[in-house]
C-alpha cells in the first residue's frame, strides 16, 4: 500500500473554497438586513419630517387669528410625503385647550396619519404640540398672533 500525499492539495482547496463561500454569504446576508434597515429609517424619518412640517404650518395658521381656525374636531390641514411604497398624506388636528377668548389662549396640536378623521381619533399621534399663543404686547395693549410659546413637542410615533 502507497503512502503518500497526492491528494492532499484538493482536500486542502476545497476546504478554503467553502470557507470561502461560507463567509461571502454571511457578508451579502449582513449587507441586504443593512439596506433594508437603512430603507427603513429613510422612511421613518420622511414621516417625521412630514409630521414636522404639517404641525408647525397649523401653529403659524392659527396663530394670527383670534378664532383658531384648526381647533375644530374635524378640520385638518395635510401634507404629502412621497415614501418608499406610496403617498402617506399627514394631517394636523387641533383642540384648544384653554379659550381663545383670553389674551393667553393655549393649543395642543397633533399630527396623524390622513386616515384619521378627527382630533378624537387620533389615539397614536405621530407627534404632538402644546402651544400658548399670547395676543398682549408687554405695553398691555392687544395685537392679534403677537407670540406663542411651544411648551412640549414630542414625537410619539416616527414609524407611523
Amino acid at each position: 500500500m502507497r503512502r503518500d500525499e497526492s491528494g492532499a492539495s484538493l482536500l486542502i482547496a476545497l476546504v478554503f473554497v467553502v470557507a470561502i463561500a461560507v463567509l461571502l454569504i454571511a457578508i451579502v446576508n449582513l449587507s441586504g438586513t443593512n439596506l433594508t434597515d437603512t430603507a427603513q429609517l429613510q422612511n421613518e424619518r420622511a414621516l417625521e419630517y412630514s409630521a414636522d412640517a404639517v404641525v408647525d404650518t397649523a401653529i403659524q395658521a392659527d396663530r394670527y387669528v383670534k378664532t383658531p381656525v384648526l381647533c375644530t374636531d374635524t378640520q385638518s390641514l395635510s401634507v404629502g410625503q412621497i415614501q418608499s411604497g406610496g403617498v402617506a398624506s399627514v394631517v394636523a388636528y387641533c383642540d384648544v385647550v384653554s379659550p381663545p377668548s383670553s389674551p393667553f389662549h393655549q393649543a395642543t396640536i397633533v399630527a396623524c396619519l390622513a386616515s384619521i378623521s378627527s382630533f378624537a381619533n387620533c389615539t397614536s399621534p405621530i407627534l404632538t404640540a402644546d402651544v400658548e399663543y399670547t395676543d398682549q404686547k408687554p405695553d398691555g395693549t392687544s395685537q392679534v398672533g403677537y407670540s406663542l410659546n411651544v411648551i412640549s413637542w414630542n414625537v410619539n410615533v416616527a414609524n407611523g
